[in-house]
């Protein structure tokens, strides 16, 4: 049984949301967050990507200054993301809402390895400021879409809060107030069961803190925005990899795999989704098709009980090419070696003579779902779940003192 429930928020009164609102702190780097800052002395960067300390002083002081402001009442936050998607306009809308933490298990799925300096970065957060300042993605199967006939309809009205982000995506907000209708939605979650699609680090350090601070009302509660994996606007774009000052000799592969020289790129992606186990590379301004000639390879690489490490695409890319024939350890296969480059243009601008870019099919929903269920996690930053959830539409910030008998 998952267990949520509404809160009331902590969110801007009086801003600009267009300078305040930014990415979530994973994707920011330091030239994006050089450039949030310049937009607002109240830029949310300032919170999520901080000292600790100083991300407390100041979430302190924008509260005691108006800046930010409790709701004044409980709520659940309708939360709708509108974008193109190859020319069509898509609608994504999920809620806002506290969830019960628990270990991860039978009701919270992950799908992704973790890092403990990540949830320790985001814990000692969490203490300091003595709230969620960013949410965790997750997923639940809905096939009747009874939540969603129950919060989309309240999106014909207009937006309490509107943000539009750099790729032209229209982040939107609606507060649910009335009781009744939060309980049908409370009630409805009852019976589903949850994948974390973004913050598996963030989920980690909920844990932690609900372990270790149960003396501060509703620190068993972390704020998450729940979406039905069947949203027609629920997209899983590629994550890429490129092999940092390393450009491969094509040959090593050829034991294992057809090797076919394309024109251009489209040609390469085009390949890439009409079959499974497939990978591109770009190398020496020249773009390779490499296809397994044979899958029985994938038995010997992954057990009977890894069963479902053969459907996804970056497990067998790091098992085979980067471990089995470039001969990477575990711990080399992650940063400074390897860059994860979210999505396929963003991949080809990286490209230089002095790396190789390894270009793979996202794994489906289903799919991720199957890694999860099964007890397992994929290799790390194995999803790009897009768009992304954006930061400062709502804080949960949680009582000074109080008991946890929640």
């Amino acid at each position: 049984m998952v267990g949520i429930k509404a809160f009331s928020g902590v969110t801007f009164q009086n801003v600009d949301l267009q300078k305040v609102i930014v990415p979530p702190y994973d994707v920011i780097n330091s030239d994006l967050k050089n450039k949030l800052m310049q937009k607002s002395d109240f830029s949310f960067v300032n919170l999520i990507l901080n000292a600790p300390d100083e991300s407390a002083r100041l979430l302190k002081k924008w509260i005691q200054e108006g800046v930010l402001k409790k709701d004044s009442s409980d709520a659940i936050y309708i939360y709708q993301q509108e974008y193109l998607l190859n020319t069509k306009l898509v609608k994504r809308t999920g809620f806002i809402c506290l969830l019960k933490v628990e270990d991860f298990g039978k009701n919270i799925l992950p799908h992704e390895k973790t890092f403990q300096k990540h949830i320790d970065n985001r814990y000692e957060l969490t203490v300091k400021t003595n709230a969620n300042l960013g949410q965790i993605f997750m997923v639940y199967e809905d096939k009747k879409k009874e939540i969603d006939s129950i919060i989309i309809p309240l999106t014909n009205s207009k937006e309490e809060m509107l943000f539009i982000d750099a790729d032209n995506c229209k982040h939107k907000i609606w507060r649910i107030t009335n009781a009744e209708t939060i309980q049908k939605i409370v009630n409805l979650m009852k019976t589903k069961q949850v994948l974390i699609a973004d913050g598996h680090h963030r989920y980690s350090a909920a844990i932690k803190f609900s372990k270790e601070n149960s003396s501060i009302k509703n620190s068993d509660f972390t704020m998450v925005t729940l979406v039905n994996s069947l949203d027609d606007g629920l997209v899983i774009l590629p994550t890429n990899r490129i092999l940092n000052n390393k450009v491969i000799d094509l040959d090593l592969f050829s034991n294992y795999f057809n090797i076919t020289e394309v024109n251009s790129f489209d040609d390469l992606f085009e390949k890439l989704f009409e079959k499974k186990a497939c990978f591109g590379v770009g190398v020496n301004n020249k773009k390779f098709f490499l296809e397994l000639k044979n899958k029985e390879i994938l038995n010997e690489l992954f057990s009977t009980t890894d069963e479902c490490y053969k459907l996804i695409d970056a497990a067998i890319l790091h098992k085979l090419i980067f471990e089995k024939i470039l001969g990477l350890s575990v711990d080399e296969q992650a940063a400074p070696n390897i860059e994860f480059v979210k999505g396929n243009e963003a991949t080809i601008k990286s490209l230089n003579e002095n790396n190789t870019g390894f270009f793979v099919r996202p794994p489906t929903m289903q799919e991720t779902r199957l890694v999860a269920l099964a007890d397992k996690v994929m290799p790390q930053k194995s999803t790009y779940f897009f768009p992304k959830m954006y930061s400062g539409f709502v804080i949960n910030k949680f009582e000074e003192g109080g008991v946890n008998n929640d």
